[in-house]
């Protein structure tokens, strides 16, 4: 199995519990110099010429702290998500890190975007499984359009409402400027 490393020019490969044997592509972390020990289930196997396959791999997955970092939410936060089931990892490493697919950061934006709008979490992963019907069945995919509709509907109103609220706030905010100049 393909694994990035942080900041490394090499693809790491998780040997089932077994180390590379000799011959077979594979050297050891500890002949590496400096050594390098992250997992002791690891082997490293260096390619001269970078592949797009290799080079998908390398970017296309990420641990949670730097999906953290790139929607701006909690751990967690992105830990709650994958308890309840709306964010589940797309894989662990042997440790048990949680490990992300650029797929998993879209998903989770479009939660960080239903979240102010007052939707629960059942509901967001109603939405969720609806927007992504190709995976569901011919009856889901007949009722998407409606529910989305319904959605669509209840969202408009909620935004319609925080505009409201920003818009009185607004006022406030100006009264106080006039009230302190």
């Amino acid at each position: 199995m393909v694994k990035k490393t942080r900041g490394s020019g090499f693809v790491v490969l998780m040997n089932e519990g077994r180390r590379a044997a000799p011959g077979r592509g594979g050297i050891s972390l500890e002949s590496l110099t400096p050594p390098v020990k992250p997992y002791p289930n690891v082997m490293v196997e260096f390619k001269s010429e970078p592949t797009e396959a290799l080079m998908t791999a390398k970017t296309s997955t990420m641990h949670i702290g730097e999906l953290a970092e790139r929607t701006g939410l909690s751990l967690r936060t992105i830990r709650h998500y994958d308890d309840v089931g709306l964010l589940p990892a797309t894989a662990r490493t042997e440790g048990g890190f949680r490990v992300y697919s650029e797929t998993d950061a879209a998903r989770l934006m479009l939660i960080k975007q239903m979240k102010p709008l007052g939707f629960s979490l059942e509901e967001m992963a109603e939405i969720l499984g609806l927007l992504n019907t190709e995976d569901a069945g011919p009856a889901a995919t007949a009722d998407a359009p409606a529910r989305l509709a319904e959605f669509l509907e209840r969202a408009e109103h909620q935004r319609a409402k925080m505009a409201r609220n920003l818009s009185q706030a607004d006022e406030f905010i100006a009264m106080l400027g006039q009230r302190t100049a």
